[in-house]
């Protein structure tokens, strides 16, 4: 039994050094040619190095016809009296994107291009700019703006990483604040 065990168990440690090997692999390449698993390496450094409060990030793993992507989400703010209307950070493999959760699917598209201008009117600093996406989502959870100028690098605990990213948080703390603040149409019938 001993020596099946020993087998094991080396066979277990060579398989944890491959999967280490395919997830840390992007620090050594250019983000434009990188892969599902070099998303998850980069996002999972990003929660243990605590990058703005990306420690308690959901990352997923998403495969669809379109092709596979990585997804890492966090810093959800709840607007509106009755929560009905909430934002998030979310990477979309290397693209930060604003992600806008509506219940009312009657208000969605109203409700979605007045938080649109709103989040595009609050004052952001380069290098960040908060761009349309090409095409708005229409579904309870959409794609609200792109944030340009946060861009995954090899290093997720570089200074500069790290400002940008507690920027786009601010930025989307802000947002909450003016959603929750705004008279209608922006607050939920």
């Amino acid at each position: 039994l001993a020596p099946v065990v020993e087998r094991l168990r080396v066979e277990y440690h060579r398989q944890l050094e491959a999967l280490d090997a395919r997830t840390s692999g992007f620090a050594s390449k250019p983000v434009a040619t990188w892969g599902a698993h070099d998303f998850l390496g980069f996002f999972d450094r990003c929660r243990r190095y605590g990058v703005g409060s990306m420690a308690e990030a959901s990352v997923e793993h998403l495969v669809r016809r379109a092709g596979d992507r990585v997804t890492c989400a966090w810093r959800s703010r709840v607007a509106g009296a009755d929560g009905s209307i909430a934002a998030r950070l979310q990477f979309d493999d290397a693209r930060l994107v604003v992600k806008l959760s509506v219940e009312d699917a009657a208000r969605r598209t109203e409700l979605r291009n007045a938080a649109f201008e709103l989040l595009s009117a609050l004052p952001v600093g380069p290098p960040l700019a908060v761009q349309r996406p090409a095409r708005f989502g229409h579904g309870a959870t959409m794609t609200l703006a792109i944030i340009e100028g946060v861009t995954p690098v090899a290093d997720p605990g570089s200074p500069g990483f790290q400002s940008r990213i507690r920027t786009a948080e601010a930025l989307l703390d802000s947002f909450a604040r003016q959603l929750a603040a705004t008279p209608q149409p922006i607050a939920p019938a």
